[in-house]
Parts: structure tokens; C-alpha cells; sequence
């Protein structure tokens, strides 16, 4: 494989950068392995980069989606699904942000009250199993050995005889 066409995804064997083609480069061959190819979007990556020197891209470029599709896969599909996916996601956050922002003062207070108790449970639990795990790991101490006793290994009882 090589980066002959325009599309082809490379990954520098040095810095584990990607590259993608936007023209054949068979330069890159030396320092890149190819790992694959753009096979939707390669118009977005043509208007992004195709420029006048010194132009800036106009908005940040953000990859919200990718992956791996194997032979015969549907590509709109699977970047539909993706994409309902995100679009659902944001719905909800916008609904949820806009009941908290017309809630009352009594509502605020109810929900923070309730948003507490439940990260204090969260935290209850957390400190249990954690000092469940750590007590279990511990050296078992000897009946009516104390704090001394147990760090010097021996009993302060026998030292007074």
C-alpha cells in the first residue's frame, strides 16, 4: 500500500502522527505506514485544506466520529447512526439545562439536596469497598494488641516481664 491518491491515511513510524492524503505523495511511503483510506468526507478535507498560503481554516476541525468499516459496510448508515446518536444526546442536555434554568428556587434547592445525598452515597460506597479491600489485605492483629504492638510485630506486654 502506498499514498498514491488522495484519501490515504498514514501513520508516521516515528512520531505515531496521522496524515491524510489530500493529492498522491508517494514521499510519505518512507516515513509513514498507510492504514487505511477516507471513504466519506474527502470533499470536507479537499475544502479545508485546499487554501491560499497564509489563509485560515474558517472554523475548528473537530473529528466527533471514526472507525473501522470492514468490506460491504453501509457508510451513510453507519454515520447516520452516529449521528442520531450525538443529535440525541444534545436534545437531552439541551432539555435538561432548560428545566434547570426555569425551575423554581424551592426546585433548585430540592434537586441540589438530592444531587448531594446521592453523590454522598456514591462516596459512602466507594470509602466501603475501598477499606473493605485494604482491611482484608492487612495483617490480622493480635487479640488486645494495640497500636505499638502491632507496627513492632511483638507484644508490649512481654518487654514489661
Amino acid at each position: 500500500l502506498t499514498h498514491a491518491a488522495a484519501g490515504v491515511v498514514g501513520v508516521d513510524r516515528r512520531s505515531g502522527e496521522f496524515c491524510v492524503t489530500t493529492a498522491a505523495c508517494e514521499s510519505l511511503d518512507e516515513s509513514a505506514q498507510v492504514v487505511g483510506r477516507v471513504i466519506s468526507g474527502l470533499e470536507i478535507l479537499r475544502a479545508l485544506t485546499h487554501r491560499e498560503k497564509g489563509e485560515k481554516v474558517p472554523t475548528p476541525v473537530r473529528v466527533t466520529a471514526c472507525g473501522v468499516v470492514r468490506g460491504g459496510a453501509d457508510v451513510s448508515a453507519l454515520v447516520g447512526v452516529a449521528a442520531r446518536g450525538r443529535a440525541e444526546a444534545a436534545a437531552k442536555a439541551r432539555a435538561e439545562a432548560e428545566k434547570i434554568r426555569n425551575e423554581s428556587q424551592h426546585d433548585t434547592l430540592k434537586r441540589l439536596r438530592a444531587e448531594s445525598a446521592q453523590k454522598g452515597a456514591e462516596m459512602n460506597e466507594i470509602v466501603r469497598s475501598t477499606l473493605g479491600k485494604k482491611l482484608k489485605e492487612a495483617p490480622k492483629k493480635k487479640p488486645g494488641a494495640g497500636m505499638l504492638d502491632s507496627m513492632l510485630g511483638s507484644s508490649s506486654s512481654d518487654s514489661e516481664d
